[in-house]
């Protein structure tokens, strides 16, 4: 993989260029043996940019005992996991590819402690 580092400025135009090109952002540590371009955002966050990603979900959102995201999948299907506090970890049921409006919500908890700051979206 090639590692490119962006800065400030140059950073946001990128993220634009690879989300316009089709090509989904997913972060690295749940990145497992994709091939695509590494992306040192800085403070910590580098993404993987992977021409094989089959689904699209900008953002996961947590509050006290769910997390949830909507997402737009291409093919396979994608599930999101709340990351539970002290407890077994929660996910929501799998979504699949659908016509007309793609943008799906998964919801995953309750987490009865809290949901903790590593909730994340699977696919297969």
């Amino acid at each position: 993989m090639a590692r490119v580092m962006l800065g400030t400025r140059s950073r946001t135009t990128a993220v634009a260029a690879v989300m316009a090109a089709g090509v989904a952002l997913v972060p690295l540590s749940s990145a497992s043996a994709q091939s695509g371009t590494e992306l040192g955002l800085g403070g910590g966050v580098t993404l993987v940019a992977s021409a094989s990603a089959s689904y699209e979900c900008p953002r996961i959102h947590t509050t006290e005992n769910y997390a949830y995201t909507w997402c737009r999948v291409y093919s396979g299907k994608v599930r999101l996991i709340a990351d539970c506090v002290r407890t077994p970890d929660m996910a929501s049921g799998w979504i699949y590819r659908k016509d007309g409006n793609p943008t799906q919500r998964l919801q995953a908890g309750p987490c009865i402690v809290g949901v903790g700051p590593d909730s994340g979206v699977q696919s297969a």
